[in-house]
């Protein structure tokens, strides 16, 4: 699978030449936004707390996915999805060769990401690695794109604290 950004505001997800979503942010810099899947649904990514530590993704008016950042840069991420609950942790890994990973309750490897930066453009593209068994779980693709989106937020959260130290 891979993410290329298709414009300041937008992510499209591709499985092979298939688009399988597409990820649209409100305004460039806002955290908020709208995920298209491959059946054409739109969900809404909505911070639900005054801090904008906590998010949920919305289908109407129920929220199926929400998300915590936690103080150490992880995220928590809890799925509703019908009777199948799951919880996920979001984390980066490595230095100089940054990957982000989505791990399951068992600390095991669901989702890899990892952001490739086009130099001509100055946007990130992302590659994406989803593993066998999450793929047999309901909302996988909607947990690819939401790893693209926390990897794109993490990403950017760190360049605006690069920005704050370097003032």
């Amino acid at each position: 699978m891979k993410a290329i950004r298709e414009d300041a505001r937008t992510i499209l997800l591709y499985d092979g030449i298939d688009e399988i979503g597409r990820l649209t942010f409100r305004s460039r810099f806002s955290s908020k936004a709208d995920i298209t899947d491959a059946e054409k649904q739109v969900l809404s990514i909505e911070p639900v707390n005054i801090w904008r530590t906590a998010y949920g993704v919305k289908k109407g008016e129920k929220t199926i996915l929400s998300f915590h950042r936690k103080w150490n840069g992880n995220s928590l991420i809890k799925t509703f999805f019908d009777t199948n609950n799951q919880e996920y942790t979001f984390k980066h890994q490595g230095f100089f060769k940054s990957k982000y990973l989505l791990l399951d309750k068992d600390s095991r490897e669901m989702i890899e990401v990892k952001p490739e930066l086009n130099w001509r453009k100055f946007r990130y593209n992302y590659h994406i690695v989803v593993s066998d068994s999450i793929k047999r779980r309901p909302g996988h693709q909607l947990l690819a794109i939401l790893t693209v989106y926390l990897c794109k937020e993490y990403i950017s959260r760190q360049a605006s604290h690069g920005a704050i130290v370097a003032s």
